[in-house]
């Protein structure tokens, strides 16, 4: 059986008034000093409410004790055993050795690696020295024998209270420390694929989320969490606004109790899954983990469009040359699957230059390179390989397939017409090669398509000319016997 005791309903006499003569003798004035020290112990102890505990089979000696700190401000609640106490997150629990040992009721109490335990006060019958011991070292913060006094029960319950106001403050310095670890190694990050891993992982580990997924345009993973509830995740749609909180249930994803829903820039959204509702450190530690992952994939972005940038001709927006053939490389199907490739190349340019000027050349060359990009598919790569040459790679694609994409750009090239400048007219000459018929590798390749291009210029231009294998004739050495 338990109850509550509120702050003692008794009047209280008033204090003596500091302007009155003092009438009192020796033994008065010591008893006047006792009781305002006791009075400033009142004071130091009701300065904020706590919750506490009292189990004890002895009603009278447990009343006596809740009188005292009910007295003090603070909730107190009776139970004539641990089995029997009400669940309730207690600061402070007084308990009654009585047969049992003191280890083991502090372990009940205070089990190994919770931090969140409330401090413990063992109170014995008589002075143990081996059982008061064993109880501060499995955790207890006092030992009392009864009956206990009002001042030495307070002072006991003020040491437990600042002993776990430290502990508190202790495990949310670990906490604070362990976020900035994580959000140091998430910036150090530059990867976006990689970024998702290590972004679920963090909020799982150190914000104790149950289940993250993290989703955007061109990413998609998480933790925890199986394809059914990503898919309802991503059919939320992305959150309105920095956080969003929803119940698992309005979500259909009844194992869950409360989600987070989190904004993190350049349409990229996460969201943390926790089975209950999570408290305000694992909240703050989810918020903090999202804003350090906002700036990581921010960077990540940005690093990225440099990277491209520096693999662009800035004329055309191109790929250069260079990262042409890298990126091509890795195109290219290593098991030798068939792949073509275009070597196009502007009839009379040095004329258009002479004639209209450089900056009308160059705005030509960007709208052709506009009209090449717009004749190929998905996957192709089109690059600037000089100054009025162009290259593009079809992956995949035959000979016979390829000279009709080169057909499609020399036509669409030659209907080009440029605004202001009504009197310039363009063609191409395409050179069209494929693997393996007229090279060994991407290198051959392009040369077997240049090869065609130029047998198109010396001839009438303006046409899409065919690769030929290369006949080397064998000498008259060659043909003889050994």
């Amino acid at each position: 059986m338990s109850r509550t005791l509120g702050p003692d309903p008794r009047p209280r006499p008033p204090p003596p008034s500091s302007g009155a003569p003092s009438t009192v003798g020796q033994g008065q004035s010591s008893r006047s000093v006792s009781s305002s020290r006791e009075r400033s112990e009142r004071q130091r102890a009701a300065a904020a409410t706590h919750f506490v505990l009292i189990v004890d089979q002895d009603g009278h000696a447990a009343s006596a004790l809740a009188e005292i700190l009910a007295s003090d401000g603070h909730q107190v609640e009776l139970a004539i055993d641990l089995d029997s106490a009400p669940q309730a997150s207690w600061d402070v629990v007084v308990v009654d050795a009585g047969g049992e040992p003191p280890a083991a009721i502090v372990d009940r109490i205070r089990p190994p690696g919770v931090a969140t335990a409330p401090e413990v006060i063992v109170l014995g019958a008589h002075h143990d020295v081996d059982a008061a011991v064993t109880a501060l070292h499995r955790g207890a913060s006092d030992f009392l024998v009864k009956p206990v006094p009002p001042a030495r029960l307070r002072l006991a319950l003020g040491r437990a209270l600042e002993r776990r106001r430290l502990l508190r403050e202790n495990a949310r310095l670990r906490q604070d420390l362990t976020l900035l670890a994580a959000a140091q190694r998430l910036l150090e990050v530059l990867d976006p694929e990689e970024l998702v891993r290590s972004g679920a992982e963090a909020l799982c580990s150190t914000a104790n989320a149950a289940g993250v997924h993290i989703w955007g345009p061109d990413i998609r993973g998480g933790l925890g969490l199986n394809e059914e509830e990503r898919r309802r995740i991503e059919a939320q749609g992305p959150p309105r606004g920095y956080v969003e909180h929803h119940t698992g249930s309005a979500l259909a994803l009844p194992r869950f109790g409360v989600l987070l829903m989190l904004d993190l820039g350049d349409d990229v959204s996460a969201c943390c899954a926790f089975e209950d509702a999570p408290g305000p450190i694992e909240q703050e530690g989810a918020l903090f983990l999202a804003r350090q992952l906002s700036t990581a994939f921010f960077n990540a972005a940005r690093l990225r469009d440099a990277a491209d940038q520096a693999m662009r001709d800035p004329l055309t927006g191109l790929w250069n040359a260079t990262a042409f053939s890298a990126a091509a490389d890795k195109l290219l199907d290593p098991d030798g699957a068939p792949f073509s490739l275009l070597f196009v190349d502007i009839d009379h340019f040095k004329a258009v230059n002479d004639r209209f000027g450089h900056l009308v050349g160059s705005r030509a060359l960007v709208d052709i390179g506009g009209a090449v990009f717009g004749c190929v598919r998905e996957g192709d790569m089109v690059g600037r390989y000089g100054g009025d040459e162009l290259v593009v790679l079809l992956p995949g694609t035959q000979r016979d397939a390829a000279a009709v994409v080169a057909e499609r750009i020399r036509a669409a090239v030659e209907a080009l017409r440029f605004s202001g400048v009504p009197d310039l007219a363009v063609t191409v000459c395409v050179g069209v090669a494929s693997y393996p018929v007229d090279g060994e590798d991407l290198r051959a390749v392009i040369d077997a398509a240049d090869r065609a291009m130029y047998i198109g210029k010396r001839a009438t231009r303006n046409q899409v000319r065919l690769a030929h294998p290369v006949v080397v004739p064998l000498t008259q050495g060659a043909l003889k016997r050994p």
